[in-house]
């Protein structure tokens, strides 16, 4: 049963430093998708649908240009336990409310991003 803990949003751009293995996210997000398999653990991880299309491929399966079976089990495996992480639909509702909270917290001094920054080719 999942927990009633904190809840983390994770955008594609977490998920694609997880599968990558990007060093200095890693701790981090481990930490996180640990604690939101983990009944105990008080978090519980939310993405939107749209993350299962943008987390295609790895960096180096773009780089390489060759798919890996290994890194798309990886990818698949993220998406398999519904109670470590909620998938929710995009909708009109959602969108506006977004922007608002974006809108929001640049009166709090709060930066709110819905993307991530380019990785170099």
């Amino acid at each position: 049963m999942p927990n009633s803990g904190k809840i983390v949003y994770w955008d594609a751009c977490c998920f694609l430093s997880y599968i990558n293995e990007t060093a200095e996210r890693l701790p981090i997000l481990d930490a996180l998708l640990g604690a939101s398999v983990s009944e105990s653990g008080g978090i519980k991880l939310y993405t939107s649908e749209i993350s299962r299309v943008e987390v295609a491929f790895s960096l180096s399966e773009q780089r390489q240009q060759v798919l890996d079976t290994e890194t798309e089990n990886r990818i698949e495996k993220l998406w398999a336990d519904p109670d470590a992480l909620a998938m929710v639909e995009y909708h009109d509702g959602i969108g506006p409310t977004t922007r608002d909270l974006i809108r929001h917290a640049i009166t709090r001094v709060w930066s709110l991003k819905l993307t991530c920054p380019h990785v170099p080719d």
